[in-house]
């Protein structure tokens, strides 16, 4: 009986360990989604393909984001400008 407990510790241990191993690897990196990053990939993903920031220009992003007025209430579009024009 006390072989049998001492392996239920061991394997609970070693299941535990392992959850912790692989769950530490989900954690996020980096700083937390920001609002214009969130509206962005929420907003822009549903139709297209998300575009790097660092890709376009502040002038550019604000022509993309002008053409898609109808989409967007003028508070989305500054925060998603803001967001993409200072990368």
């Amino acid at each position: 009986m006390r072989k049998n407990i001492g392996k239920t510790i061991l394997r609970f241990g070693t299941a535990l360990v392992g959850l912790i191993v692989w769950t530490s690897g989900c954690q996020m990196t980096g700083t937390p989604m920001g609002e214009g990053e969130r509206l962005y990939r929420a907003k822009c993903s549903s139709c297209h393909q998300p575009v790097d920031p660092e890709t376009r220009t502040a002038n550019q992003w604000r022509a993309r984001l002008g053409h898609h007025g109808p989409k967007l209430t003028d508070a989305e579009r500054a925060t998603m400008l803001t967001y993409l024009a200072r990368q």
